[in-house]
């Protein structure tokens, strides 16, 4: 929100939105069905085609974190794009990172991403961590499919 007042001070328009299932935005999908990453980049892909139909010219994309990768791969449907702070790993990667701080305690929810590299659920874990119900492991899976150094190569 500051930055969106400091461009405005300079004559630059904005326009944010929460991701479906964050913020306000999470009151306005039925997310009954499953959520995938691609999902995220049809809605910003909608939001451009929203923009140009109302006469805005010159969009320029900036996405932090997960919405960077969001924004990288919508960037070839706009003028230009900025990543802040966006990784430089597919998700499986950093997460194993993450979880390797302490390989012993997480020693389940790194097999967990093991097996969501080779395509498989873990069931088991569902059960116990809501962090990797069935629906966020393959909301996981669809988002491992993207390198975020490949596709901005792109």
């Amino acid at each position: 929100m500051q930055l969106a007042k400091e461009l405005e001070k300079e004559g630059i328009s904005t326009f944010r939105y929460d991701k479906r299932s964050a913020g306000k935005s999470a009151k306005t999908f039925d997310n009954t069905n499953q959520i995938y990453f691609k999902s995220f980049v049809d809605d910003l892909n909608a939001c451009i085609v929203h923009l140009k139909d109302l006469g805005y010219k010159n969009i320029i994309l900036a996405g932090h974190s997960q919405g960077s990768l969001i924004g990288i791969l919508a960037a070839n449907n706009a003028d230009g794009y900025i990543s802040i702070s966006g990784s430089g790993y597919p998700i499986n990667k950093t997460m194993i990172t993450q979880y390797s701080t302490d390989s012993a305690m997480f020693a389940k929810e790194i097999n967990t991403i093991k097996m969501l590299e080779n395509g498989n659920l873990n069931k088991e874990i569902a059960k116990e961590d809501s962090m990797f119900s069935i629906s966020n492991q393959k909301f996981l899976m669809s988002w491992m499919k993207y390198d975020p150094c490949e596709e901005i190569a792109k």
